[in-house]
């Protein structure tokens, strides 16, 4: 299934235009809309823009990244207090010796 080149769609292959530039580039196009458009040389119109997210869902997706950062930073604490103590443990044995 090819994607259209101008609103990144994909579309059925009997559908569509199929565009063969001068220079070999291949250009899809799935409807008249489009189509029209590209040649308008459009680029900043509604219906091609990406999905929009809603607010809430930005606010769960910082959330969730805060608590990754404080989870892997929890870990790291951990690693670096049970190095300190292995550290104290080895540097405790070579005073006895």
């Amino acid at each position: 299934m090819p994607k259209c080149s101008y609103c990144g769609k994909s579309y059925d292959i009997p559908r569509g235009l199929t565009l063969v530039m001068n220079d070999g580039k291949i250009n899809y196009l799935c409807s008249s809309k489009c189509q029209s458009n590209m040649k308008m040389k459009r680029r900043k119109v509604k219906w091609i823009s990406k999905r929009k997210e809603t607010k809430k869902e930005i606010v769960e997706d910082i959330k969730a990244e805060a608590e990754t950062e404080k989870q892997e930073a929890e870990q790291m604490k951990a690693t670096e207090k049970e190095a300190a103590k292995e550290a104290a443990a080895s540097g405790g044995e070579e005073k006895k010796e």
